[in-house]
C-alpha cells in the first residue's frame, strides 16, 4: 500500500515540477526576461494572495493551487533562480 502512495506522490510532484520547469513560469511579469529582479518583485507583491484578490498574480501560482505561498517561493527559487 505504501508503495502505491509513494508512486502517486511522485507522479503528482513530477507534474508540478514539469509545470514549474518551463520557461514561461520564470517570466512572472511578462517582459520576456526570466528570473530577473522584476520577476521576483512581481512574485513578492503577490505573495500571500489568493485567486480573487486584487494582487493575485496567476503566473506566480506555480503549483496551481489558487494561492501564492511559500511552496511557490520554493519552486521559483529552485527552477527560476535570480539571474537565471
Amino acid at each position: 500500500m505504501s508503495k502505491i502512495l509513494i508512486s502517486v506522490f511522485v507522479i503528482a510532484m513530477s507534474a508540478s515540477v514539469a509545470k514549474a520547469n518551463c520557461s514561461p513560469a520564470c517570466d512572472l511579469n511578462g517582459d520576456g526576461a526570466r528570473g530577473t529582479v522584476l520577476d521576483y518583485s512581481a512574485f513578492l507583491t503577490s505573495f500571500g494572495s489568493k485567486k480573487g484578490d486584487a494582487k493575485f498574480l496567476p503566473a506566480a501560482d506555480l503549483d496551481g493551487n489558487g494561492s501564492i505561498t511559500a511552496a511557490d517561493w520554493g519552486t521559483l527559487n529552485k527552477f527560476c533562480p535570480l539571474g537565471g
